[in-house]
């Protein structure tokens, strides 16, 4: 709340036609991902702490390209 709140008053609170309840979980997702892979020292801890299986984990991983946004120097394994 408070990253949306501080986005917000970077526009002068104009976040008009933006699809963010709709987007909610895609936006969600993605950052526990994020999380979990930079939280975590494998890709076999990440799966873990997601509850995830392997194939699901790296759906996901390709969905949100979160090599790119760790910069590929995420979880070896």
């Amino acid at each position: 709340g408070l990253k949306l709140e501080l986005s917000t008053k970077m526009v002068d609170s104009r976040l008009y036609n933006l699809p963010i309840w709709h987007n909610m979980v895609s936006i969600v997702q993605e950052a526990v991902l994020a999380y979990a892979f930079s939280a975590t020292r494998t890709k076999g801890e990440a799966m873990r702490f997601l509850g995830l299986n392997q194939k699901m984990l790296y759906k996901l991983k390709e969905k949100y390209d979160i090599d790119s946004m760790l910069g590929e120097t995420g979880n070896e394994e």
